[in-house]
């Protein structure tokens, strides 16, 4: 395929030969291969998500106003765990906190 496509611009001195090919792929392949597609797209987008969920968290985690709201909003039933959570991330902040 390649040698059809780039074609020298000079003749060679032996024989050449030109000809095209044709990949037939029967319909129970293709539906396989797009159903592997699917999956693999639909993977990368829950990751995505995933990643997108770390990263709010990570920064509301690390404010402690906008981390005192988001628990109240979240876990209004849990207010006595706050102090907890706060511990928690503090210490986590203290032993190797990327930010």
């Amino acid at each position: 395929m390649n040698a059809v496509i780039a074609r020298p611009l000079t003749p060679e001195p032996w024989l050449t030969v030109h000809g095209t090919a044709c990949l037939t792929v029967s319909d129970a392949d293709r539906a396989l291969a797009e159903e592997h597609l699917r999956r693999a797209q639909h993977g990368d987008l829950e990751r995505e998500e995933t990643r997108r969920r770390i990263d709010f968290l990570r920064a509301i985690l690390s404010d402690p106003d906008q981390r005192t709201v988001w628990w109240i909003d979240q876990y209004p039933e849990r207010l006595a765990e706050m102090e907890q959570m706060t511990a928690a991330v503090r210490s986590r902040c203290l032993s190797g906190c990327d930010r």
